[in-house]
């Protein structure tokens, strides 16, 4: 009680104007791009507000920060900033005057930057995580120390007070918790800013730590962890599900959990009572229980490359419905045949394999995988206590629609007290009511994916960002809304989402350096196949 008083009568986000604006869905579907800040020349896969929402700071591929003022377009500075690759998170340091910056890049670099010094520019960079650094987080009120996470499984707390830079090779000065595997999302409590979340790559859980019972980096995190919240599995499916994204409220009662392939889930940080499957509502629980129920149907393989994003974006259809008026570009017809090509191949072996074993005798139990057996994260110390007995999660929503499938930095924000938004695969933007869960409102925001989703601190504006090479800011202008029309929309979008999360279950990725190869296969066989027209 004490601390929603304290919010209420202190927090600027909870003047009377904002929350009737944020709470009235009427006005949250003429949400429109106001205005368009072409201010990177590459994805824009980081923005983020300064506490007053005067600016606002975004990093790209194109290697640079830009403090941009979004009401009159300005750039008040525009910042090499010694990244060797795309840059994938930046923050400002709070209480320095948006004047000292520290982001994150594929290289696995950390930069801080102080703005008012650009001969510094570029210049300090910790080179200490040896993987990608997907993530930066700072603590309310502190202008001196930020947290990183990376793909090398380290989570690292830095103090600008010792040192602004490190060039030392395996550095292990700054590591707060070895977690063994990457570390993909990253959160703070703001309230107890002792307390912080992260998820795991190798596990489908969520954890919290307590900054003040860390003594030893080498501790098994299950043990660390104050406490864990296990996501929920399909059966019969071997990816497990990952987490993009992960914010608290600004109570720290409530945290999101932005997750593959398609649900942003709302874990309740505060209760201790133990809440699992029974306490999801009806229709939770009727999903959950046809998704776990399915039957392991056999499918067949399909294969996409990386780069190939001809399945993102609001022209994007399953692939039984794609429209044969629609005219593919050079590099959408390339990728096509390449995939046939491979998918034919995964096809054909996957059949062949299994008329060589059907006659084979295989008994469950002695010839059960001891990996399959060990893959399974305890939650105590004591060796009965497997992943199956893990605290499920106290789950209060479920907020889906969305596909989240493509990109490892998509975000979930809460926007008010009244609305959670995030980005897709789909390029659309997804407004939920909190309250009720329901979609709201469905607003096409870039031709491929929208990954950041950014609220104004204390104004009914919002901030996004995507593949595209642009900023957009968005307000409540639309002139005009029609209601019919837009239900039939988000029905359509939320229809062929589903179907292409069905499609997606199927495909396996492959990394660009098979695509020169192929494209000379491919070369080949249409060399070929003229020259026997020829004859």
């Amino acid at each position: 009680m004490l601390q929603a008083k304290f919010f209420n009568e202190y927090s600027p986000n909870q003047s009377s104007l904002y929350s009737k604006v944020l709470g009235n869905s009427s006005i949250i579907k003429r949400f429109a791009i106001a205005k368009k800040l072409k201010v990177h020349q590459g994805c824009v896969n980081t923005i983020v507000w300064n506490p007053s929402g005067e600016y606002i700071l975004s990093g790209s591929d194109d290697l640079k920060l830009v403090i941009t003022n979004p009401f009159n377009r300005r750039v008040a500075a525009r910042i090499p900033s010694g990244h060797r690759r795309n840059i994938f998170q930046a923050k400002f340091l709070p209480e320095n005057g948006n004047r000292k910056i520290v982001s994150c890049s594929l290289d696995g670099s950390v930069a801080f930057t102080q703005v008012e010094f650009p001969s510094l520019y570029g210049k300090c960079l910790f080179n200490c995580h040896k993987k990608t650094a997907y993530q930066i987080q700072v603590t309310p009120g502190d202008p001196n120390t930020f947290m990183t996470s990376s793909e090398d499984g380290t989570i690292r707390l830095f103090d600008i007070r010792e040192q602004e830079s490190c060039t030392e090779v395996d550095c292990d000065k700054h590591i707060l918790l070895d977690c063994k595997s990457g570390v993909h999302a990253m959160a703070v409590d703001p309230v107890r800013s002792y307390y912080f979340a992260a998820a795991i790559s190798n596990d489908s859980i969520i954890r919290v730590f307590d900054r003040r019972m860390m003594k030893d980096v080498n501790n098994d995190v299950n043990n660390t962890s104050v406490r864990q919240y296990k996501l929920p599995s399909k059966a019969n499916v071997t990816r497990r599900m990952q987490t993009t994204c992960l914010v608290y409220d600004r109570y720290g009662g409530k945290l999101l959990a932005n997750t593959t392939p398609k649900n942003i889930l709302e874990l309740d940080c505060w209760s201790d009572k133990v809440v699992a499957f029974e306490n999801l509502s009806l229709a939770d629980k009727s999903a959950c229980e046809s998704e776990q129920n399915s039957s392991a149907e056999p499918h067949n393989p399909r294969v996409r490359f990386a780069g190939d994003w001809t399945d993102t974006g609001p022209s994007a259809m399953p692939g039984n419905e794609s429209s044969e008026d629609r005219v593919l570009s050079r590099s959408e017809r390339m990728f096509r045949d390449m995939s046939e090509v491979l998918t034919n191949v995964l096809r054909n072996r996957a059949e062949r394999v299994a008329n060589e074993s059907e006659n084979d005798e295989f008994d469950l139990e002695s010839n059960a995988s001891q990996s399959d057996q060990e893959d399974v994260v305890p939650c105590t110390t004591s060796p009965a206590n497997r992943e199956e007995n893990c605290p499920s999660m106290h789950q209060s929503n479920i907020y889906n629609g969305h596909r989240n499938q493509r990109t490892a930095i998509k975000q979930c924000a809460y926007w008010g007290e009244d609305l959670v938004v995030a980005g897709s695969d789909c390029g659309h933007i997804f407004f939920w009511n909190r309250n009720t869960r329901q979609l709201i409102h469905v607003a096409e925001g870039d031709k491929r994916v929208v990954n950041c989703v950014q609220p104004h601190p204390y104004h009914a504006v919002l901030a996004t960002s995507g593949i595209a090479y642009d900023v957009k800011v968005w307000e409540p202008v639309a002139s005009d809304f029609d209601e019919e029309k837009h239900s039939n929309y988000m029905t359509e979008v939320l229809s062929r989402n589903q179907k292409m999360l069905e499609e997606a279950e199927d495909v396996v990725t492959l990394p660009a350096r098979f695509v020169v190869p192929l494209i000379a296969l491919l070369s080949r066989r249409e060399r070929a196949s003229s020259g026997n027209a020829d004859e």
